[in-house]
Formats: C-alpha cells, structure tokens, sequence
C-alpha cells in the first residue's frame, strides 16, 4: 500500500492506493480515515483489486475545507477526483457519512458504477435526541454560571472537563470538541440532510451492509433503505458493531470480494 498525494480544486490531498486491476473506491465514515480501511485494502488488493482510499477533507492528513460544507460538496469533490483519475468503471464503497456521499454519485455517475455497496450509510437526517434536548438544556443553565468563574485557571480546566463530560454522556460523541470550528459546522450541515428520497432512483446493483449491535445507526435503518432500494441485497453481520471495517476486516473484506467478483463482468 502506498500513498499519493492528488491536486483537487487547487489543494493537494493524500488518498491510499493499494493493488492492481480493477478499481474499487472506498469512501471512510465521519472521523474515520484512509487509515481506518488499511486491512480490508491490503485483502481486496490481494485478490486482484487496486483499491482507493482518500482522506476525505477534513480527516486523516487532508486539510478541513476553507468553509464548513455540506454532503454535495464532498460529493463534488470526490466526483472531481474520479473524473481526473479513473478513466474506468469502479466499484464504490461508502461507509457511514461516506455512504451519504455515495448516494448521489451513484445517481451522477450510473454509467461507471459496476456495484454499490453501503455500509451503514447515515442517509437519514440526525434529529435531536432526547439525551441532546436533555443536554442543550442543562448546557443552557450551567454555562452562564460557569463562565462567571472562567477568568480563574482552575476554573477554565474544570469548564473543559465538564464539557467533556456532557458530550460524552449527553451526545455520546467526546470527538466534537477536538473538531475546529469550520468541521463542527460542517457536521452539523450533514446532520440536516437527508438523502432517503434519492434511494429509489439508484438503479445500480447494490449490497448494504449492517452490523447487527450497530449504537450509531439503528438496525431499523438498514430494512428502511433495502425496502427503498430497487436492486439491493442486505447483509446483517451478527455480533458486529458500527465500523466491522476496524472489528471484522478479514469479513467483511471476503464479503465484499465475492460481491465484487460477482459482479466484475460489468468491467467489460
């Protein structure tokens, strides 16, 4: 596996490149990375692939946009890429947030799209929970007592341990506070998009992938989008979580394989 480093819309970018033959796109889930897809890379590469993997703008060692964005710009983005650098059909893979991006490429570019496969795709729009109504509100009525004190030094390192506290209780998600402010918009944009209307007019054959004690994206999720798709097989991988590509990576790798082989006549 290598690393090459491509000029998208004036900035340079780091993708990971592994194998040859056949191209197979993988785009990483929200706080993931082309580091994150190392192991089922090096499998499916292994098996006569050349597997590519960006760090999506934002993650991994590419810079976060010079303004938040949302799911279509990453989608330009990623469309721009391929435009320039894959003059064949592809297979392409979206997990999580990266599924979300693959949705309207899969629309935009049917004709070079051999197989789709989404793994846990977070298509839905993210409505507030009521741990999140729980926390905004408690949030609203400790923070203005908190910040009375902030000009004391012991006082600013308990603010920074409280707000670890709520968000990881609360929202379940510590790595927001790590994130600059132009990604915490930029989540928060995805969050309102909702791509579920756009799942009926994807005509390319399509594997959906869902780990059966997934706590990010409920399992329901996953019959809702198969029920939407027209040309798609559902795969629940028992005793899996939300990323099997961290848990499971010699699975889901072979999975991934027979379905790619299954469909490799679309090459030609």
């Amino acid at each position: 596996m290598k690393e090459e480093k491509f000029l998208i819309r004036g900035v340079e970018c780091n993708f990971k490149v592994a194998g040859e033959g056949n191209p197979l796109l993988i785009l990483h889930g929200w706080g993931g990375s082309s580091d994150s897809w190392t192991e089922v890379s090096r499998k499916l590469a292994a098996n006569g692939y050349k597997v590519v993997c960006p760090d999506l703008p934002g993650f991994g060692k590419n810079p976060p946009p010079l303004k938040p964005w949302s799911t279509k710009d990453y989608f330009a983005w990623v469309k721009d890429y391929i435009e320039k650098n894959i003059d064949s059909n592809f297979f392409l893979l979206g997990h999580s947030f990266g599924g979300k991006i693959a949705i309207p490429l899969s629309l935009e570019m049917e004709d070079k799209i051999s197989g789709l496969i989404l793994i846990a795709p977070a298509i839905f729009s993210s409505k507030a929970n009521l741990r999140g109504k729980i926390f905004a509100t408690l949030w609203k009525i400790i923070f203005p007592l908190i910040s009375l004190f902030l000009k004391f030094k012991i006082f600013k390192k308990l603010y920074n341990f409280l707000r670890y506290i709520f968000y990881s209780f609360f929202l379940r998600n510590p790595q927001y506070l790590k994130l600059n402010l132009t990604m915490r918009k930029t989540i928060a944009i995805v969050n309102k998009e909702d791509f579920s209307s756009l799942l009926s007019k994807i005509k390319v054959k399509t594997l959906i992938l869902w780990g059966e004690n997934d706590k990010i994206l409920p399992l329901k999720q996953a019959f809702l989008i198969k029920e939407k798709l027209k040309n798609a097989d559902l795969k629940i991988l028992k005793k899996v979580g939300h990323s099997p590509n961290l848990q499971t990576p010699d699975l889901l790798g072979e999975i991934i394989f027979q379905f790619v082989k299954s469909y490799g006549k679309n090459f030609y």
